[in-house]
């Protein structure tokens, strides 16, 4: 029944290869593949996104009869050859027998019938198949009688002795005149030694010369016999020539026939007994055999000549389609995973779609309408006569066959699909469809990959059957419409498609799913389903079903475009490249697969924690990069190159909603910890931002660099967070000893409800060392507003657990010695802050109790020197702006004993290089992030004072 909207084809379904390309097929077939007054131009074809199937809607064919019947009795496919490959049908083997036609043996045999029945000649013995006639001599025959007969009549008699019971009996050939043959195989035994004849060879009993050669020597065995017999024989004459000639002017006669060797082999025949009358078929299988010999040889130039040539004769229609099989076949490597090595040498039988294509064509032709009613609309063939293996699980590799089943993800299946011969027919039609402009390999770096404009490399290596990496493993990517389209307005969509991000060419998957993701193709498709190309137990590629990605303009699709522009733009993936040959080159793709594999999944789901994943596989990869000497080796001569800072405004919105994880707000805090700071008399404080604690990088003005010698300030281990963090603290004091404050400023910093929990070992350490690790490639600059809100509230805390007094000393000297202005004389004077900070950090990161105890003893006796803010009310801070001496702590009889048990004395150095929010910059108009210190300092109180009330002070300190 016809539908306003069209006809719905439940065979085409966009998550099955062969089923999507069936559908194309469909649409190219109604439109060019039939005679011209059978085809619909104006047909269109348009995916039904609630059903996943596609939809046909024609005015000539308005419903499921019509559509069946024109595949049964009108549908011409493309003829499509290889005439540069061995086998299917265009260079099968051929049977030659080339025989004298002198004289008349049948007439001979009439003539005298009844002298050779008297010699023994049955009246029911047949010639022999080459023409001859053959029988035994009675014992008292006249052989000598016979001979002068047949000479007589312009015959040749040969005789042999051959065994019989217990004795010898005579046998007798008769065969025409010889010498003809014999003329011509002494004359022209090179050219038919080329042409496949074995030098041993030589004529048979029968008067025949017999041998076997391949169909691109046809027309040359042909043309040389119509010489001899003073005749011509045109190029693409009939394949299967009994005489070349007027039989009244040959001498000899030459007979050609198909050898059937192979399941294969006659296909191509078969095919064009079938399509006699379609001359386009015939023009194209004509024109293949001319160019079988030149595109066979061994001459490159000929060869590349030859190909041109042979392309350039075919009609339009067909030319396009070669392209899509083989553009530049000769001249460069050009592999093409729809079509599988598009029919090179050594290829599976059914490796490639020559070897199949006609001979399903002949399939389909047995039981047409059947079959068409099959793949269009999902039904059974029932019909007798038909073979199952024709119906179910064939059709490599659109339709898998050694399991009888398809893929739908990640591993097989074993539900059984329909199939049928033209299944695979449309599949092949619209695999020819989709290609781009022959002059557009959307492949980064002009890979040599056949102009189909969806085609990426993945993250995956084919190998063989030995385990040997043999390329890169492919993904093509369907596109999907939803508008009626037809076949001509397709074919210019998919030769005007583009796949780019900002700023470079789609070369891997993950590209071209950012891709689609942000911005689409220039060509109006609604979404894309993902194919994968992988091997399954040989060296044939199988396809199994990706993601399903629509084509969306969002600001969140986007997203990872903006966050991953910096790594684009510097090439730092591009260092890491497949090579096979691992004698010049070393294969460094598989360092930078997770790297493509979490792009991926960030591209399909872009939400935070799998950005974050994308950051952290950034930074796994940029780490080797940098401590391994024999890896910055194996990438080349040249300059090596590191992910570079990433912008800070896109990395804090893609974050956002993770602000609330404390983990993650723990690694924030330590990874924005900036270096690199101006000083006042003009120069920068030598001690690098976060990522240089890590890796021996050092900060140019736009990218990381690795100096000569290494820089020393990485201490990171990334075995003990804590030991890790104790040591970046130290070293950072000591490398920042010259500068107006210590480099331990950060642009982020947590809430104290997360400093507890890590002070108090309730924190995933391997989590946050791994975040610390990702989130030292952002370039941060200044805290988001969300963060800021958060740290308002956390300044109204009130039923937080007490801080430990250790942490408060500690922090708080390390706050005001931040705090300190390039113009006060104290930030750099001995007796100032400074030199207490150094004396204070070195004991406390030790990690031993006893110097911590001795470390947080020295802390105290500090801010009672130096003094804190007063944060008792505004009259207070008029009478008495600090808070010093016994105002901070006093003793009362002898030393305090502050007591630090061993888990506090582990993590308190790693906890003081962790920061807090200061909302307070705002009010003080400070709207440069990196002057702020990394403390709590509400209202400019200290930690100490506002965090460790005295009645929360052991017993001799208030």
């Amino acid at each position: 029944m016809s539908l306003p909207d069209g006809v719905p084809l439940p065979g085409c379904r966009h998550d099955v290869l062969g089923h999507a390309l069936k559908a194309i097929g469909v649409l190219r077939a109604l439109a060019t593949c039939a005679a011209a007054d059978d085809c619909d131009a104006a047909a269109e074809g348009s995916w039904d996104s609630a059903t996943a199937t596609f939809k046909i809607r024609s005015a000539r064919y308005p419903d499921a009869d019509s559509l069946a019947k024109f595949f049964a009795e009108k549908y011409r496919p493309t003829p499509i050859f290889a005439p540069w490959h061995k086998t299917g049908g265009i260079t099968d083997n051929l049977d030659v027998a080339i025989a004298s036609t002198a004289g008349d043996i049948e007439q001979f045999r009439k003539e005298n019938e009844t002298f050779l029945e008297g010699l023994g000649l049955k009246t029911t013995k047949k010639l022999a198949p080459s023409g001859a006639l053959v029988f035994t001599l009675k014992s008292d025959a006249d052989l000598s009688s016979l001979e002068r007969t047949a000479t007589s009549a312009g015959l040749s008699c040969q005789h042999k002795q051959k065994k019989k019971g217990g004795g010898q009996v005579t046998e007798v050939t008769i065969t025409t005149d010889r010498s003809p043959l014999e003329e011509f195989f002494r004359g022209h035994r090179d050219r038919l030694v080329e042409f496949g004849l074995t030098e041993r060879k030589e004529i048979s009993a029968e008067g025949v010369l017999k041998f076997a050669s391949d169909s691109s020597n046809r027309d040359a065995i042909l043309q040389l016999v119509a010489a001899f017999n003073g005749t011509s024989h045109p190029a693409g004459s009939p394949p299967v020539p009994t005489d070349v000639a007027e039989p009244q002017r040959d001498r000899l006669r030459c007979t050609i026939s198909q050898k059937e060797s192979g399941k294969t082999d006659g296909a191509v025949p078969r095919a064009a007994a079938l399509l006699r009358d379609d001359p386009v078929f015939q023009e194209c299988l004509c024109l293949a055999r001319s160019a079988v010999s030149d595109l066979q040889g061994e001459d490159e130039e000929v060869k590349s000549d030859a190909f041109l040539r042979y392309r350039d004769l075919l009609p339009d229609r067909v030319a396009e389609s070669v392209d899509s099989l083989c553009t530049l076949f000769l001249t460069r490597e050009n592999d093409n995973p729809l079509l599988l090595r598009r029919g090179r040498p050594g290829d599976k039988v059914r490796g490639h779609i020559f070897a199949s294509y006609w001979e399903y064509f002949e399939y389909f032709r047995a039981h047409s309408l059947g079959f068409a009613r099959a793949s269009l609309f999902a039904e059974r063939v029932t019909a007798t006569g038909v073979s199952k293996k024709h119906q179910v699980g064939k059709g490599t590799p659109f339709f898998p066959d050694a399991i009888k089943s398809y893929n739908q993800g990640a591993d097989w299946v074993t539900e059984e699909y329909p199939f049928c011969p033209l299944d695979y027919l449309l599949a092949v039609e619209g695999a020819l469809a989709m290609r781009g402009a022959t002059s557009k390999t959307l492949n980064a770096r002009s890979r040599t990959r056949a102009a189909f404009p969806f085609v990426f490399e993945a993250t995956e290596t084919m190998t063989d059957e030995q385990g040997k990496a043999l390329k890169l493993a492919s993904s093509f990517w369907f596109p999907i419409w939803t508008r009626p389209t037809g076949y001509d307005e397709l074919q210019s969509f998919v030769l005007d498609s583009q796949a780019r991000l900002a700023t470079k060419e789609c070369r891997f998957s993950s590209d071209f799913g950012r891709a689609i993701r942000s911005q689409g193709v220039d060509a109006g498709f609604a979404a894309f389903q993902e194919f994968r190309f992988k091997l399954k137990g040989a060296n044939v590629p199988w396809t199994t079903a990706g993601r399903f990605v629509p084509c969306t303009g969002t600001p969140a699709s986007g997203m990872l475009n903006e966050l991953l522009a910096p790594v684009d733009e510097s090439g730092f993936l591009n260092q890491f490249e497949f090579h096979t040959s691992r004698e010049t080159r070393a294969d460094l793709h598989p360092l930078r697969a997770p790297v493509l594999d979490a792009i991926e999944a960030a591209a399909a789901e872009p939400d935070e924690s799998k950005v974050l994943d994308v950051l952290c596989r950034l930074a796994d990869l940029n780490a080797q990069l940098a401590k391994s000497k024999s890896l910055r080796e194996k990438v080349g001569s040249g300059r090596v190159i590191f992910v570079p800072p990433l912008r800070c405004e896109n990395w804090s919105e893609a974050l956002t909603d993770l602000e609330g994880d404390r983990e993650f707000e723990i690694a924030r805090a330590l990874a924005s910890i900036q270096g690199r700071e101006r000083q006042s008399e003009g120069s920068y404080s030598q001690a690098e931002p976060f990522l240089g604690s890590l890796l021996p990088l050092q900060r140019g003005q736009r990218c990381w660099f690795l100096p000569d010698p290494p820089s020393p300030q990485a201490v990171w281990s990334g075995i003990d967070l804590t030991r890790d963090l104790s040591a970046i603290l130290a070293r950072r004091v000591i490398d920042s000893e010259a500068d107006f404050r210590p480099a331990l400023v950060g642009a982020c910093s947590a809430r104290l409800s997360s400093l507890l929990a890590f002070l108090g070992g309730e924190l995933d350490d391997a989590r946050i060392a791994r975040l610390v690790e990702g989130l030292s490639l952002v370039d941060w600059q200044q805290p988001s507003e969300r963060q800021l809100r958060d740290a308002a509230q956390d300044t109204g805390e009130q039923h937080l657990d007490a801080v430990p007094v250790a942490y408060a000393a500690v922090r708080s000297l390390v706050e005001i010695a931040c705090d300190a202005s390039s113009s006060d004389s104290t930030a750099t004077s001995n007796a100032g802050p400074r030199a207490t900070v150094q004396r204070t950090v070195s004991l406390v990161t030790r990690q031993e109790p006893g110097m911590v105890v001795a470390g947080v003893t020295e802390a105290l006796r500090r801010l009672a020197i130096v003094g804190v803010p007063n944060i008792y009310g505004e009259a207070a801070r008029q009478q008495k702006p600090k808070l010093a001496g016994q105002d901070v702590v006093a003793f009362e009889a002898g030393p305090a004993r502050i007591q630090c048990d061993p888990a506090l004395s582990r993590r308190l150095a790693a906890a003081v290089l962790i920061g807090r929010n200061r909302p307070s910059a705002r009010r003080r108009g400070r709207r440069r992030p990196h002057q702020q210190p990394v403390g709590d300092a509400d209202r400019g109180d200290p930690f100490l004072v506002r965090c460790a009330p005295f009645e929360t002070l052991p017993t001799g300190c208030r």
